[in-house]
């Protein structure tokens, strides 16, 4: 089980999280939330949180082929050969270990695949069925954040790319912050804009 475990990486969580009814588990040091379509795997190491998606175990092959070519021609080396099967990675900072302040910064927020008709792509219609990954993630990225009594900090330089992918039009909003606004309606959390990094954080208010 230990070779398994460290052949397939987080897939192995994930793929257990499979054979259980939907909710939250502690799988192999852990947290995993298995729901309908995606089960998500939350892992620390050292100061570094990866919340990362995996699909249904069916669609494993078909991931982990996309992820290879993705990494061979793009990004070698790179956090998706950790986690061959997944979806995507959202990677977390925590600076309450190196620097002292209550906040997780947001690293990446990165899919592993491209979308195609050819055999080492992904089909449009698998895309669109796992197209809520992002949403899960950064929900649980302040999930995490509530369970730390953190807050959540975007580097602004990489806020402002993300307004520029949108055509800084608000008619047309680039996915991720679609997905953040979904991810923070449910929770307490606000969003403020301050002259570094956006901040997200917990309103004493709304708690």
């Amino acid at each position: 089980m230990i070779y398994e475990r460290l052949l397939k990486g987080l897939a192995y969580s994930a793929e257990q999280a499979w054979n259980m009814p939907e909710g939250r588990y502690e799988i192999d040091g852990c947290s995993v939330l298995r729901t309908k379509k995606i089960v998500i795997v939350r892992e620390q190491v050292d100061n570094r949180w990866n919340i990362v998606a995996f699909p249904r175990v069916e669609h494993f092959t078909t991931f982990k082929n996309a992820v290879v070519a993705f990494c061979a021609s793009d990004y070698p080396g790179q956090h998706q050969d950790n986690n061959p099967a997944a979806i995507g990675t959202i990677a977390l900072t925590d600076l309450s270990q190196i620097a002292g302040h209550q906040a997780m910064v947001l690293d990446y927020a990165q899919a592993h695949f491209r979308v195609g008709s050819e055999t080492w792509k992904i089909p449009r219609n698998l895309a669109t069925y796992y197209g809520g990954w992002r949403y899960r993630c950064l929900k649980e990225a302040i999930r995490l954040c509530g369970e730390k009594d953190s807050e959540l900090r975007i580097i602004r330089i990489y806020w402002e790319f993300i307004q520029e992918a949108s055509g800084g039009s608000s008619q047309n909003k680039n996915q991720f912050i679609v997905d953040l606004t979904k991810a923070m309606a449910s929770t307490s959390f606000v969003l403020e804009q301050a002259e570094r990094y956006i901040r997200i954080f917990r309103s004493r208010e709304r708690s």
